[in-house]
C-alpha cells in the first residue's frame, strides 16, 4: 500500500543491500520523501487501510487500535537470506 516501502524492500531483496542504503537511493531517486517516517514506519499504510475500510464498509477504524509495524528494522539477511557482498 506504499510505494516507498515497496521500492526499498525490492532493492533489498534483489540486490542484497541494507535498509539505509536502499532508503538513501530511494530518496535520491525521488521515491522517498526527505522525511519518510510515515512511509517506513507503517503509518501511511495504516491510514490508507482506514480510508479503504470507510469506503468499503462505511465504518471508521480507531487508528490507535491498529497494530502498526514499519520496515525500519528490516535487514537484508533477516528478511531475504542475503547479505551485502
Amino acid at each position: 500500500m506504499n510505494g516507498t516501502t515497496n521500492y526499498i524492500l525490492t532493492q533489498m531483496e534483489s540486490r542484497g543491500i541494507e535498509f539505509e542504503q536502499a532508503l538513501d537511493e530511494a530518496q535520491k531517486a525521488g521515491y522517498a520523501e526527505a522525511s519518510p517516517t510515515f512511509d517506513i514506519d507503517g503509518l501511511d499504510a495504516r491510514d490508507k487501510l482506514c480510508i479503504l475500510a470507510r469506503m468499503a464498509f462505511g465504518g471508521r477504524l480507531n487508528v490507535s487500535k491498529i497494530p502498526t509495524y514499519g520496515i525500519r528494522q528490516v535487514r537484508a539477511i533477516d528478511a531475504f537470506g542475503k547479505s551485502i557482498g
